[in-house]
């Protein structure tokens, strides 16, 4: 309900009596003395000052009534609507406490489905857990009937001779073996694969050498080897048929290079073994990278090298010995061998045994 208008009550065809003047009794810092004063600045107050006052007065007892009958009616008016106004208010109460009540029912129903849900997942779980073990036990059943099945035919497969056919069921037989771990005879079983398995590498053997002397080693038919090897899980025993055959042949060549040319000095010697190794390193560089993945090619080879290095017949110390013997200035020998060892990277290798013949022969020149 809207306040009184006081430009509705009072009459608008007095020139003097303005809606605007009126209307600053209900701003808050309404001054009676200033708008007195000015009310009477209009012309009809400065012609008759105490009849324009009457008149003022008047208007303002006519203009305090009709306020008062707003006011009235305002206040039957609310009156008459708080009953209403009551009503809704309980009204809107009731409605919140059933809101209230749903909203603690649906707190329960939800605490009620998260609870069972949880139970359901532990249920799951349990029940995951019982078929993980079903289908281990299924399968340990299958790979112990299927090790039975392939130790029978086994020694067939041997006597076939065919490598692929005899691998394909050393690996089934792996297989079956990783499955059975608990089972009580497990280690008479690794045994017995690993006892086949020798009879595999024992087959293999003649035709792995085959193909390293033949240098088709880095062909299909080397690739063929190592997969065998790598499936039986043996790929370090193929690195030490590479590394056996290797070496022989490295240390085969070295005896031939000092025996071949009598007249050839251990200077001559050292060149020839040197150019010889570094041809070897280059070469099989790329035969390890495919013959053992799995292995850096730079150890394989840096192993090889140490080993032969370290195993040669004759042994340097003993052709160094011998050299100097021939020769007529041993200590221009000895310069010569140092330069010899700066400009020979792979001999490096062999520094302590040279400086060590050093020591000593310098020794016995002064006795």
């Amino acid at each position: 309900h809207r306040s009184p208008d006081y430009r509705e009550i009072v009459p608008s065809r007095d020139p003097c009596w303005k809606a605007k003047d009126l209307s600053a009794f209900s701003k808050d810092d309404f001054d009676p003395k200033e708008w007195i004063n000015k009310t009477f600045q209009c012309p009809e107050a400065k012609e008759n000052k105490e009849e324009f006052a009457t008149t003022i007065v008047a208007k303002l007892q006519s203009f305090i009534q009709e306020v008062n009958i707003s006011l009235e009616k305002t206040a039957e008016q609310v009156n008459q609507n708080i009953p209403r106004i009551a009503r809704e208010i309980e009204v809107m109460q009731n409605e919140a406490r059933l809101l209230q009540q749903q909203m603690g029912s649906v707190k329960g129903d939800v605490m009620k489905v998260e609870y069972d849900s949880s139970q359901s997942m532990q249920v799951l779980l349990q029940i995951d857990h019982v078929k993980s073990c079903m289908q281990e036990a299924s399968k340990a059943l299958r790979e112990a009937d299927n090790w039975t099945t392939l130790s029978a035919d086994v020694e067939e497969v041997f006597e076939s001779g065919d490598i692929n056919t005899i691998a394909t069921k050393l690996v089934g037989m792996q297989n079956s073996l990783e499955i059975l771990a608990d089972v009580p005879d497990y280690h008479e079983r690794c045994m017995r694969l690993e006892s086949l398995k020798d009879r595999l590498e024992v087959m293999i053997s003649p035709q792995l050498i085959s193909a390293f002397n033949t240098q088709s080693i880095v062909s299909d038919v080397g690739l063929m080897y190592m997969k065998i090897f790598k499936d039986i899980k043996r790929l370090n025993t193929l690195q030490k048929h590479y590394h056996t055959f290797q070496k022989e042949q490295l240390l085969k060549q070295w005896k031939q290079i000092v025996e071949t040319d009598p007249d050839e000095t251990i200077m001559d010697w050292l060149n020839n073994f040197n150019d010889l190794l570094l041809s070897t390193w280059h070469t099989q560089m790329t035969c390890c990278q495919q013959l053992l993945p799995d292995i850096p090619a730079v150890q394989v080879l840096s192993e090889l090298f140490v080993d032969v290095l370290t195993n040669l017949d004759p042994s340097l110390t003993f052709c160094i010995d011998a050299g100097m013997k021939l020769h007529s200035n041993q200590l221009q020998c000895l310069i010569e061998l140092k330069q010899n060892f700066s400009v020979t990277p792979i001999l490096f290798f062999l520094s302590r045994q040279f400086m060590h013949l050093t020591a000593v022969i310098l020794k016995n020149m002064i006795i």
